[in-house]
C-alpha cells in the first residue's frame, strides 16, 4: 500500500456552474479560488488545502452522482511510479498523464 495524506481535490461534474457555485458557497462555506475558463471553478473549504472543482458539463444530469476524477496526495512523492503500478494492478488503466512545473499529473479509470 502506497501512504497517502488524503484527497487533494475533487471534480464534480454539473449541469450549471454559477449555480453549482453559489450553493457549494452558501451551503458548505466553500470560497472561490479561480476560474479556468467560462466553465470550471475552483473551490476550496476555509482552512484546509482541499480543493473542490466545479466543471460545467452537458451530460451532467441533476439529482445524480457527477464525479469526473479525484486526487490523492501521496505522502512521499517518489512512490508516484509505485502508486501507478499498485493502482493499474488494480483493475485500472492509465488513461493520459502531463507533467506540470512541480507534479505529474495522472489520469486513470477503472477497468471493468
Amino acid at each position: 500500500m502506497v501512504e497517502r495524506q488524503g484527497v487533494t481535490h475533487i471534480d464534480l461534474l454539473v449541469a450549471e456552474v454559477h449555480r453549482a457555485r453559489a450553493f457549494y458557497e452558501r451551503v458548505f462555506g466553500l470560497r472561490e479560488l479561480s476560474w479556468d475558463g467560462p466553465g470550471m471553478v475552483f473551490l476550496r473549504p476555509p482552512g484546509t488545502q482541499d480543493t473542490i472543482t466545479l466543471q460545467q458539463s452537458p451530460d451532467a444530469s441533476r439529482g445524480t452522482s457527477n464525479i469526473d476524477h479525484f486526487g490523492f496526495r501521496l505522502a512521499d512523492r517518489r512512490q508516484l511510479d509505485r502508486a501507478i503500478e499498485e493502482v493499474i494492478a488494480g483493475w485500472w488503466y492509465t488513461a493520459g498523464a502531463r507533467r506540470t512545473s512541480t507534479r505529474k499529473l495522472v489520469r486513470l479509470r477503472y477497468r471493468l
